[in-house]
Formats: C-alpha cells, structure tokens, sequence
C-alpha cells in the first residue's frame, strides 16, 4: 500500500520495485547501512501492508465522526484524515489507559522493577538474534575491519 487515498480509501500498491532493500546490493556500502536501510523498509512495509489497512478501516467504520471537521479538499490527503482519526482515539478510554500503562512501565523501568519478559516476545526475540548475528559477523572480521565497528 502507498501512503495515499482515494475516494476514502487506501490504495494497494502492488509494484514492489520501490522497496529500499533491493535499491542496493550487499557490496554497495558498509554493511550497517544495508541492514539498515532493509530494515527500514521492513518497517514501512509492515506500517504500510498491515498497520495502514487497520486505520483505514476503522476510519471507514468511524467515517462520519472522522470527516466531519475535514473540509472537503483535504478530505484525500492522508495526512490530515489520520490527524483527524487520532483526534477522536486520543480522547478515548483505551488510549488514556495506555497512556497510565506507559507511566507505570517508565516509573518501572526508572525504579528497576520492570518485568518486561511478557512484551513482545517474538519481536524481541528476532531483535536479539539480529544483534547477535551482526555481531558475530563483524566479529569474524576485526582483524581487517579495525574501524568498522565502533560501539
């Protein structure tokens, strides 16, 4: 999906060939800055494929609520539509208990008893591995690669 609507509605973007990953191959530059450029891509496609559908169809079950203070020549400009979206969220109650849960975890996390093994333990998970693997590669490496990897 690109970042745009039309007639109220995301738009499916099918085409591939804009996706950062394959914009370089694996010997064009540092090895950090592949990963992370494919990494961000990664991102924005999950942000763009999954997350952006969601918001789109709430706001498709919420339209009348949402449109209603979008004048009309902004009404496709996803931008403004998802400011508007969020306006009406950030006043209710689930977003007002996460945001006390996000206190709690920072006075948590500040007084060291946070107990963070229950969040997101697949993502967690493959972040470790990633470090890890990096790492290791870089590792195999340091005695030729002296300033490549700077932490």
């Amino acid at each position: 999906m690109t970042l745009i609507k039309r007639k109220c509605t995301g738009c499916n973007c099918l085409d591939l060939t804009h996706r950062l990953c394959a914009a370089y191959a694996p010997w064009e530059g540092h090895p950090s800055w592949k990963i992370a450029m494919c990494s961000l891509d990664t991102y924005n496609h999950w942000v763009s494929e999954v997350v952006v559908p969601i918001a789109f169809e709430w706001i498709e079950e919420h339209k009348q609520e949402v449109y209603a203070n979008i004048p009309e020549e902004f009404q496709e400009d996803v931008g403004v539509v998802m400011s508007a979206a969020f306006e009406l969220v950030s006043k209710g109650a689930n977003y007002a208990r996460g945001t006390e849960y996000g206190r709690q975890i920072e006075e948590e996390k500040k007084s060291g008893s946070l107990d963070s093994t229950q969040f997101n333990p697949v993502w967690t998970a493959i972040a470790k591995q990633i470090h890890h693997d990096v790492e290791q590669a870089f590792a195999k490496y340091k005695n030729v690669l002296k300033h490549s990897r700077e932490d």
